[in-house]
């Protein structure tokens, strides 16, 4: 009876005492302002969070079936058709927008949300003293973080102009930032960070998918040949810039285009030939992947699907644009023939 006492009383006070830190919880799979800022992992978090928001952007929301980006792009151009009304469509046809227009919102929510993480990876990372964690590695961290915050803004811009200035981590809720011109943006973000990335040394080529070097020459080109000619029409000196760039890569080598058109739709070549910088995916993604069958022309019974929606595909004027024998627009190739019809 006593011995049956002495562990009630013990188990009381152990309750009464730990109960409540039993409780607390203390995750470890996420960061947070307070992590410890540490570890060589907690660099390599911070920096590969600045990723995340290039599936957001492509994918979309649940409601826009994951075509986010084909359908913005495309309808807007007056290429391209749609049997399905859920698509939008004669919003982009009238040039309109309003509370469905949640493409443009996508995008936008996405862009400023992958913007905001590599803010965060630019505070951080520079603070990390972990063991192992070299100052060349911390360097080229940031140098992937400053080459996707470059392309998110190279996205904005291109798409709505002026857009919000953010180069800070908000330290409150007042988040009403003023439009800044698309130039300002190009010469106070997009080109300082690519030069900066330029500076590092990154691997000229990257199989996992991460920036390389061979990624910041190519969109540095990109970005030289868009701001040299119309809107920013900054004129020849930026031409030239972007030729170097393009020379670069050219000269250096490493990517070659794919013998076959299909080749690039392959799994196994994800990373490989003419791929300089790809969205990563889990390779579960593709055996759920509704684009398929939503790009199908609507009732077409041309696929083993059981729905064909028609959702966005090319008008005839598209296809003829194409010189001849382009591989593009061979019979099967990305194409059918149905859709002349």
């Amino acid at each position: 009876m006593k011995t049956i006492k002495n562990i009630i009383l013990v188990a009381c006070i152990l309750l009464t005492c730990s109960c409540k830190k039993f409780l607390e919880e203390k995750p470890t799979y996420f960061l947070t302002p307070e992590s410890d800022l540490s570890s060589e992992k907690v660099a390599r978090g911070f920096a590969n969070a600045g990723y995340q928001n290039l599936q957001g952007l492509l994918a979309g929301q649940p409601s826009s079936y994951g075509g986010n980006t084909w359908n913005l792009m495309e309808f807007v151009t007056g290429k391209a058709n749609s049997d399905l009304g859920q698509t939008g469509f004669i919003n982009f046809s009238n040039l309109s927008y309003n509370a469905t227009s949640f493409y443009f919102d996508t995008w936008w929510r996405q862009l400023y949300l992958g913007v905001g993480a590599c803010n965060l990876a630019l505070e951080k990372i520079p603070a990390i003293n972990a063991p192992g964690l070299t100052d060349e590695e911390k360097t080229n961290m940031l140098a992937e973080v400053r080459t996707l915050r470059a392309l998110y803004y190279f996205y904005l811009v291109r798409m709505y102009g002026a857009v919000p200035k953010v180069t800070e981590t908000p330290k409150d809720l007042n988040l009403n930032f003023p439009r800044t011109a698309a130039k300002e943006i190009y010469d106070s973000i997009i080109i300082p960070d690519l030069l900066e990335a330029e500076k590092s040394t990154l691997a000229w080529k990257d199989a996992t998918g991460l920036v390389s070097m061979g990624a910041v020459k190519s969109i540095l080109a990109d970005v030289y040949l868009t701001y040299a000619g119309a809107a920013i029409n900054g004129g020849n000196q930026f031409y030239a810039e972007s030729a170097k760039r393009s020379l670069d890569v050219i000269e250096k080598g490493g990517y070659t285009l794919f013998p076959e058109y299909t080749d690039m739709i392959k799994p196994a070549n994800k990373n490989t030939g003419e791929f300089i910088f790809q969205v990563q995916y889990a390779a579960s993604v593709p055996s759920n992947n509704p684009l398929t069958p939503l790009t199908i022309p609507n009732f077409s019974n041309i696929s083993k699907y059981s729905d064909e929606y028609g959702s966005v595909y090319p008008t005839p004027q598209f296809i003829q644009s194409f010189p001849a024998g382009d591989k593009r627009v061979a019979e099967r190739q990305f194409f059918t023939g149905v859709i002349q019809i």
